[in-house]
């Protein structure tokens, strides 16, 4: 079996793994991520469809994250059948904007053995994450055993939620045991996160202080916190309500927003779930610190932030904390009191995985190279197994226990999603973007020996100049642009990006 890392390794998010044999291809997950570079109209990116093995394949979905599932419909057509959680099936029904071939879905649970071609048996597991439904799986192969487990945590005494009965990982019938692990949070020096219980009781502290609202900001996907800020809502007489468009997205969904029946009532909301917790620009709590907002903050309010900004977002984030500070006093971060935690592994809880899992060899996923890095060192100094760092579009080899460089298909690896049409984008084109974003632009007709500057540094000034020196240069086009280039250093240190004709 080869195991072909095309996402979620050396970086955060588009999770793609393959599990290759010689007649099929298992693909786990099929998610997106969003980009560094956030000025260059660029939505989202995901593994190009084109580099998977051109055999008969299988997609098994873990559980409802957009870096796992977000590119589902562009893989859709293109595998023979689909595993997943019950509630991601839910998650893809209202998502899609039409009616999926339910033929070609099985829904699995932790009960469950799923049995493919070539000798392959699959045991789901659930684990402790973020938003419920969340699954690892153990696959079966040759007296081989692989435990994939991209996203979970513990509960300082187990990372099984509910453990597959169906399969006895702990007896000598497997030979070899491969480990692929979450690496997320190995760069911290937690050992431990707080737990859902911990953060419920934040919010019940937050909550007995009677103020007159309460404006609560998470992601939409952290559904078992949402249920649990609900039922202390709803234990104080409070009426919720959700707040933008993903938050509602995910209520529409989860069985588990069920608003009891003495709350539905036409009285004012106390407590409202908004979108926000990364300063998302015309998100419900940018609106609201902005007074544009469905509701409107006054000083008696609470804003409680029921999230961290993630590395990338601060800028947009603390821009927004300053806005809402001018409305109310009464904003609460993680910190003295725990109001959130991380559905990720930290060094305490893969030390519980690997104790429980007793592998004989580990590979780290799930995180940038950085996170790779200190995982290996973490498994090695701590238990002294054997560990491989793999790297983006590398393949591992199961028998041999060994990586290597994917062999090239001379295919853009990732696709680019621009954020105004929706449109596919090559990466030469974003490079383009960058460069004009970062340099302007010069616009040269050749045969009009004219010249234009757009986003450049006294751009009047030296069009100018270029336009009439070039109206006494009557020599060829090639030296004409060598003209421009070298007067266009001289003036501003650097050569912009360049179009004529």
């Amino acid at each position: 079996m080869k195991i072909h890392f095309l996402g979620g390794l050396g970086e955060i998010g588009a999770n793609c793994t393959v599990y290759q044999t010689e007649n099929i291809s298992l693909i786990v997950d099929f998610g997106i991520k969003f980009p560094r570079v956030k000025n260059v109209g660029i939505d989202k990116i995901y593994t190009n469809t084109k580099i998977l093995p051109q055999n008969k394949k299988f997609l098994l979905i873990t559980h409802i994250h957009e870096d796992h599932i977000g590119a589902f419909f562009e893989i859709y057509h293109l595998v023979d059948h689909i595993y997943l959680p019950r509630l991601a099936l839910e998650f893809l029904k209202e998502k899609s904007k039409k009616e999926l071939i339910l033929s070609k879905f099985t829904v699995y649970d932790h009960n469950s053995k799923i049995s493919l071609d070539d000798g392959i048996d699959i045991y789901p597991f659930e684990t402790y994450h973020s938003t419920p439904e969340t699954y690892g799986i153990m696959i079966s192969y040759q007296k081989q055993l692989i435990t994939h487990l991209s996203d979970f945590k513990s509960n300082r005494k187990t990372i099984f939620k509910n453990l597959n009965g169906q399969l006895d990982f702990s007896n000598e019938s497997f030979y070899k045991h491969l480990f692929l692990s979450d690496s997320t949070n190995m760069s911290s020096q937690k050992i431990h996160d707080h737990s859902e219980e911990d953060v419920a009781q934040g919010i019940k502290r937050i909550l007995n202080k009677n103020h007159r609202r309460y404006f609560v900001t998470l992601f939409g996907s952290n559904i078992e916190r949402i249920h649990n800020i609900q039922r202390l809502a709803y234990d104080r007489g409070m009426k919720c309500q959700f707040l933008g468009n993903s938050l509602i997205f995910y209520s529409k969904i989860s069985h588990y927003f069920q608003i009891p029946p003495e709350h539905n009532d036409s009285t004012e909301p106390t407590l409202y779930f908004v979108t926000g917790s990364q300063g998302e620009k015309f998100s419900q709590l940018w609106r609201m610190a902005r007074d544009q907002g469905d509701v409107f903050l006054n000083s008696e309010d609470a804003v409680i932030f029921s999230s961290r900004p993630i590395p990338g977002n601060d800028q947009s984030f603390y821009h927004m904390l300053n806005l809402l500070s001018s409305k109310t006093n009464n904003i609460y971060l993680d910190g003295e009191i725990p109001i959130h935690c991380s559905g990720h592994a930290y060094k305490g809880d893969l030390e519980i995985a690997l104790n429980e899992l007793k592998p004989t060899h580990v590979l780290p996923i799930h995180g940038e190279n950085f996170h790779l890095t200190n995982a290996c060192r973490f498994i090695t100094e701590r238990f002294s197994l054997p560990v491989t760092k793999a790297f983006p579009h590398s393949t591992f080899d199961l028998e041999t226990l060994t990586l290597s460089a994917s062999p090239s298909q001379n295919i853009e690896p990732e696709v680019y999603i621009d954020q105004n049409g929706g449109h596919k984008i090559d990466s030469e084109d974003i490079k383009n973007r960058v460069k004009f974003a970062n340099k302007g632009l010069v616009i040269i007709s050749l045969d009009k020996r004219k010249i234009n500057l757009v986003g450049v540094p006294s751009a009047s000034k030296i069009t100018d100049q270029l336009n009439h020196e070039l109206t006494h240069f009557n020599k060829s086009d090639t030296l004409v642009l060598a003209l421009i280039k070298r007067r266009l250093e001289e003036k501003i240190g650097y050569v912009p990006m360049i179009i004529h004709s």
